[in-house]
């Protein structure tokens, strides 16, 4: 029960932090405050150091947070967990991805922030910039794969290398939609914070269904 506890405490106090930061960053972009002049900074910085290699490796590396890859690992994950019977876990999968795609669609058309451009773009995308899908799609993949896995893992070394990957996925996956100049810095971190809170959201929901579901004692 306290663990318990304190695991809800910790979610919350995430989810406040996430929406924070989300909120900030909308007031800036809306406003046209400093984070703007920084965006464009650092988008015209990493555009003009851009290299063939890198913009091979990044491309890549971004479409395993396409919408239809993210499909994928929805479909294969929930099979998974389906498999191993772990009903609840599969059904708050899927529930958390389609709700991102939704969320993030909604968040998208209510900012209609235009995307970066350059006279000679690396790389084109259609849609909103902010917040950026991909950085989105992958917080709330990885963080909800990462939740699964600490169901089944006990080791505290496989836990925290599962934390590294976790987090080096997600911040490589928003690097590359900024080298490749198709989001601006607060549109990825802005996809991370609503991933975030997103997130704290579906494990706290699953979290409840678990408790709900075993024995008393």
């Amino acid at each position: 029960m306290q663990t318990r506890t304190a695991f809800y405490r910790t979610i919350f106090v995430i989810f406040l932090l996430c929406t924070a930061v989300f909120g900030w960053l909308a007031w800036q972009v809306e406003t046209r405050g400093e984070i703007v002049h920084a965006d464009q900074q650092v988008a015209a910085t990493l555009h003009a150091s851009a290299g063939p290699w890198g913009i091979f490796a990044l491309k890549v590396f971004t479409f395993f947070g396409e919408f239809a890859a993210l499909t994928a690992l929805a479909v294969i994950a929930a099979a998974i967990f389906v498999r191993a019977r772990a009903h609840g876990l599969a059904a708050g999968w899927l529930g958390a991805m389609i709700g991102t795609g939704v969320l993030n669609e909604l968040l998208k058309r209510a900012f209609a922030r235009p995307r970066p451009s350059f006279a000679e773009p690396i790389a084109l995308a259609n849609g909103f910039s902010f917040p950026s899908g991909h950085a989105m799609g992958t917080m709330v993949a990885i963080t909800m794969l990462a939740y699964a896995a600490f169901r089944w893992i006990s080791s505290a070394k496989w836990r925290r290398v599962t934390i590294v990957f976790a987090a080096t996925w997600t911040l490589t996956m928003g690097f590359s939609r900024m080298y490749l100049g198709v989001h601006y810095l607060s549109d990825v971190i802005a996809g991370y914070a609503a991933g975030g809170a997103w997130a704290c959201v579906c494990m706290a929901a699953l979290e409840r269904v678990k408790a709900r579901t075993l024995p008393a004692g």
